[in-house]
């Protein structure tokens, strides 16, 4: 994949380990995909599958750049419907980019877990 290709799967720059007394602690580094296209997203979530601890505090009052967890999302879909709508322009967008990622999986033969 180019440097410069637009994607919204992430890059892995390594797993580490490191020692911390008598415990081993491990750690994923990956980039950052804040660089898309922000203004294309109103609300920016980090979604695990799970709603065990997955709320922020006052998840209604949307401040810039806060980033909102999975109960959260499924709330704001219950208060308010609308703002889960895309714009056909933005649909389209957000679709040939998920092609394009998926092209990609395909080609290198791997799996993206968080497509189930």
């Amino acid at each position: 994949m180019s440097e410069k290709a637009k994607s919204l799967l992430c890059k892995f720059y390594g797993v580490y380990t490191f020692q911390s007394g008598n415990s081993n602690i491990h750690f994923l580094l990956m980039e950052n995909l804040e660089p898309i296209d922000n203004k294309l997203f109103k609300y920016k979530f980090d979604l695990k599958g799970s709603i065990q601890g997955r709320k922020t505090k006052d998840f209604l009052i949307n401040k810039e750049g806060k980033t909102l967890k999975d109960r959260d999302f499924l709330l704001m879909k219950k208060a308010k419907p609308t703002c889960m709508k895309l714009s056909r322009a933005v649909a389209n967008d957000l679709m040939e980019l998920i092609k394009s990622d998926l092209k990609i999986i395909e080609e290198n033969k791997l799996m993206d877990y968080s497509l189930f």
